[in-house]
């Protein structure tokens, strides 16, 4: 063999290992600077707690708005619907997302706070975010978004059924 493809080879394993790694696995894309639609933020401006219900056709959570000094921390569960635990009541890959966003309602910081779900693991019926940050200064208001697959409980990975989920609130 060639001394000089001989040493590019240890180069293309790492390259080609990398490049099947992010296709398998997806990459989710920044959503960094994009605009939040004004029907689907959620505002901070208040001085006591705050609790609601973020609901999409999927999922809810519910969410509390803890002030601090100068920001704020958001906690809460999340709840996959009923319409798709029914059938689909495994994950096989879910990311959910906080973006905070400024007074344009531009995303200035966006964080996975996808609650451990497992792999193919039936799914408990509240799950808690987490590693959820506190929101940077500038943040008035914050939104969601998520993508994942749940399956059902078959017996091997051919056997399972697929539901794709997703969900992106901004407008650019």
């Amino acid at each position: 063999m060639n001394p000089t493809l001989l040493s590019r080879l240890p180069l293309f394993c790492v390259t080609a290992l990398c490049l099947v790694t992010m296709i398998s696995c997806g990459v989710h894309t920044s959503n960094i600077g994009k605009t939040a639609r004004p029907d689907q933020t959620i505002s901070t401006v208040s001085s006591s707690d705050s609790k609601g219900i973020w609901q999409t056709n999927d999922l809810e959570i519910a969410y509390e708005i803890i002030p601090l000094d100068d920001t704020f921390r958001v906690s809460g569960t999340l709840h996959v619907l009923n319409s798709i635990t029914a059938t689909f009541s495994r994950a096989k890959f879910f990311q959910l997302h906080i973006n905070y966003l400024d007074a344009e309602q531009r995303v200035i910081s966006s964080h996975e706070v996808s609650p451990n779900m497992g792999y193919r693991i039936e799914l408990p019926r509240n799950m808690p975010l987490t590693n959820v940050p506190n929101a940077p200064r500038k943040a008035v208001s914050f939104t969601f978004s998520y993508w994942g697959v749940f399956v059902s409980p078959g017996i091997s990975d051919e056997n399972a059924g697929e539901w794709e989920v997703y969900f992106n609130p901004f407008t650019t």
